[in-house]
């Protein structure tokens, strides 16, 4: 029954356009292969409670429309298929479902912080294994690190310009390895720039991941990613590299 939620909603979304790819991101390790669909769940058994539809408003303790907005009917009637009340499976096997495997991924930061050395390592690994375990593509969806703008230290250390630098760079070589061996789709870069957050004791007021500033100037991470993008168009279609470009024959 546990695989029944994701498999019904990819026949769905088939349905409606098979010209596209389907898939999601995981934050999941490769041996473990589940989802938690913690929200759904909840929103689903009050629903199920409460015999109500979506947007019911009747003040007896149902859920508004806009607490959980994005949630159609047809995501209830799944649920009801596939569920029955107080015996939700809160783990869904979900990745084998999908066309693409699409991974989230923060080395040397949210896992082994400061072990610049290991990122290479890490990424190859991991990447070759959920291709090898599906032999499906991978689509790196995130990767980065948090650095505040015009803080430079040496050595490199965390939250620092040179930090998130040396984190890119660690990840280019491996990423040009795996696509020339024909599963790695892309790579993309968390975020484009910073953006304000809540107080909170894990960012400095904003998210510091941005190439760019909050204010749109560019970090040198920024001319970094500009040389790397400018050189993989280059490698692909010939085009002649700008004359302005920072950075070049970066390894």
């Amino acid at each position: 029954m546990c695989c029944v939620f994701y498999r019904t909603i990819l026949e769905f979304t088939r349905g409606l356009d098979n010209s596209r790819p389907i898939t999601f991101v995981t934050s999941q390790g490769v041996h473990i292969d589940k989802a938690v669909s913690s929200s759904l769940v909840l929103y689903c058994v009050s629903m199920l409670e409460n015999k109500q539809t979506i947007g019911s408003k009747d003040g007896k303790g149902g859920i508004e429309e806009n607490e959980f907005q994005g949630f159609s009917a047809w995501t209830v009637a799944l649920f009801q298929r596939t569920v029955e009340l107080r015996e939700i499976i809160f783990l869904f096997n979900h990745v084998q479902y999908m066309d693409i495997i699409c991974v989230n991924r923060y080395r040397a930061w949210y896992s082994d912080p400061g072990r610049l050395d290991l990122i290479s390592y890490q990424v190859e690994r991991e990447l070759t294994n959920w291709h090898d375990r599906f032999k499906k593509p991978v689509l790196v969806t995130e990767y980065g690190a948090g650095a505040i703008s015009g803080m430079h230290v040496l050595p490199a250390v965390m939250w620092t310009e040179d930090y998130l630098m040396l984190t890119l760079k660690q990840h280019f070589p491996v990423f040009d390895k795996l696509r020339g061996e024909g599963f790695l789709l892309g790579e993309m870069i968390w975020n484009f720039a910073d953006f304000q957050t809540p107080q909170e004791v894990i960012r400095p007021v904003r998210c510091v991941k941005g190439l760019f500033t909050r204010e749109r100037q560019p970090k040198m991470a920024a001319h970094l990613t500009r040389w790397r993008y400018w050189s993989l168009a280059a490698n692909m279609t010939g085009i002649a590299l700008p004359a302005d470009l920072m950075f070049i024959g970066v390894p």
